[in-house]
């Protein structure tokens, strides 16, 4: 499939809506049971074997926690966060939402799925449908960022494709790239998200992948997931990180092909350097 030709003028949803929404879900709709909304159970336990994604080896970004085990030990390491406040640092207008695209599927388990992949959505279905959120990194304007810009639904291999992308839309190969989940294998910065961490950096396509075991399936529609990812890039004093957006509660769909959310992020450095044009694209590994 080529590229998608974007119109970014229906991503303009405040971005505490569509956490809001993953909340209310949660607590409405998803009691300890594991049941969605409507009464189906998602249960994941026939496919979630089935693949194991080609970017990392099965042993390396496995997580087998369950998805409604975050205690208070598995909150943000560091609350560098302020897109749920509506304005970013320093009372600059907020940001704006992440794109976001849904794949076909014929499965539709929470919700019906679109005729053809790549069709735009927005917050509120990721909400509705995952209980995956963003937090935005703080910082204000005069220091680099890694911004997430989109959230592409794919349906088939186990495993989350994290692109980043330099302010021209190129893709940066090297770079580390974090993914969380309660029992992951390395400590992290002071100033990360999350304490916990697997570091995997990106191929010469930008991409880093992180493969999703039997643990990573929802409980139910809008439970969110055991995983979290943000790039990891060490900042110039020693112990430090570049700021970087985070992609949390990430996981897969039950009784669907391993469907869930790859992500892109884009860099943004302070002016004069050049500011990032459009890099959105679907899917993220054409």
């Amino acid at each position: 499939m080529g590229n998608f030709v974007i119109d970014r003028s229906y991503a303009k949803a405040v971005a505490n809506v569509g956490i809001a929404l993953a909340l209310g879900i949660a607590a409405a709709g998803c009691g300890p049971s594991g049941v969605t909304p409507d009464g189906a159970i998602l249960d994941g336990s026939t496919n979630a074997d089935a693949h194991l994604g080609d970017a990392v080896s099965a042993d390396r970004g496995i997580g087998d926690s369950g998805a409604l085990d975050r205690g208070a030990a598995d909150i943000p390491a560091m609350d560098r966060s302020s897109v749920d406040s509506g304005v970013a640092d320093g009372g600059s207008p907020a940001l704006p939402d992440p794109a976001v695209f849904r794949a076909a599927d014929e499965a539709a388990v929470c919700t019906p799925t679109p005729a053809a992949d790549c069709t735009p959505a927005d917050l509120a279905f990721v909400a509705a449908e995952y209980g995956s959120t963003v937090q935005r990194a703080g910082g204000g304007e005069q220091a680099r960022v890694y911004r997430l810009i989109a959230f592409v639904e794919r349906v088939g291999p186990s495993n989350i494709d994290t692109l980043v992308v330099d302010a021209a839309g190129a893709p940066i190969a090297g770079l580390p790239v974090a993914f969380y989940w309660p029992d992951a294998p390395e400590t992290a910065r002071a100033d990360e998200w999350y304490g916990k961490k697997l570091t995997t950096n990106t191929g010469a396509n930008g991409i880093a992948g992180f493969a999703l075991g039997g643990g990573a399936y929802l409980d139910c529609c809008g439970c969110g997931g055991p995983h979290a990812v943000w790039v990891s890039e060490p900042g110039q004093a020693a112990g430090t990180t570049v700021a970087s957006d985070l992609a949390d509660r990430l996981g897969m769909l039950g009784g669907t092909n391993h469907r869930h959310l790859d992500l892109i992020f884009q860099r943004v450095d302070p002016p004069p350097a050049p500011q990032p044009v459009d890099a959105v694209r679907c899917p993220v590994n054409p």
